[in-house]
Order: C-alpha cells, then structure tokens, then sequence
C-alpha cells in the first residue's frame, strides 16, 4: 500500500481554512514559550543532566530530586526605568523555566553535585551500586 498525501475533500467546496499560525499575525504575543534543549546522560558512575538557566542568578535555581524525576526551576524578573526628556519609560522582563524529567536509572540524590557555566546548569547523580552494575569477565574451557 502506497502513502498519500492527506487532502481535506471539503477544500474543493469551502476553499482552505486558514492554520492556527496564520492567526498569530491579528494577536499580539504576550507570552511566549520556547523549549530549551536538554542533556540527559550517563557515565559509568553517574547521569549527567545540562539543562540552560539563562538569565537568571544561581542562587535563584532549584534543584530536587524525588526517586526518579529531577525537577530543575528558576525564575527571574529584571525592571528597568529611564528617565528622558520628561518621560518616563519602564521595561519589565520576566524570566521562568521548570524542568522535569525521569532519570533513567536509581540514583542517589543527596550525594548530587551542580554548577552553573555560563548559563549552563550541569547536575552530576552518582548511581546506586544496583545500577552501576558488574561486568563479567568469561573464561573459555
């Protein structure tokens, strides 16, 4: 069975509608939502996860860590005023993120250690000794 290409039969009789896209350009955006990429790894001792927090102070992240999932959140708000030739003009910026994620294997969450680079949050879990496994040297007979 060949795949086709999907077209609306009441096209022909309505005409296209238009996308939920093309409607951005009537409203203005008061939010937007962006989504930051992610680094989710392991090493033979631990999982590795980087995650950006641009923007916002290291004191102001929070990181958790319940069982499995690790919850990464922030949040920063930065108001500004200038005063120019009698008139006054604000600008008000707010910043928040809030990562979950389901880590891949057991780890021992209070021995975690983060860092903030360059706006780069990088979290290091060891893992339990269950998870680190064992490797099994095979003799041949």
């Amino acid at each position: 069975m060949a795949i086709q290409k999907y077209s609306n039969p009441l096209a022909a009789w309505f005409g296209s509608f238009p996308s939920f896209s093309d409607l951005d350009d009537f409203f203005p955006t008061f939010s937007r939502s962006v989504e930051a990429p992610i680094k989710l790894y392991e090493t033979n001792k631990s999982v590795v996860v980087e995650a950006p927090v641009y923007g916002v102070d290291p004191k102001d992240v929070n990181v958790s860590i319940d069982g499995s999932t690790l919850r990464i959140t922030g949040s920063a708000k930065k108001e500004e005023k200038e005063d120019k030739n009698k008139k006054v003009y604000y600008s008000n910026i707010q910043t928040s993120f809030n990562y979950e994620l389901q880590l891949p294997t057991q780890v021992e969450g209070g021995k975690a250690k983060a860092e903030v680079k360059n706006g780069v949050i990088k979290i290091s879990i060891p893992k339990t000794s269950e998870a680190k496994g064992t490797t099994i040297k095979v003799i041949a007979k």
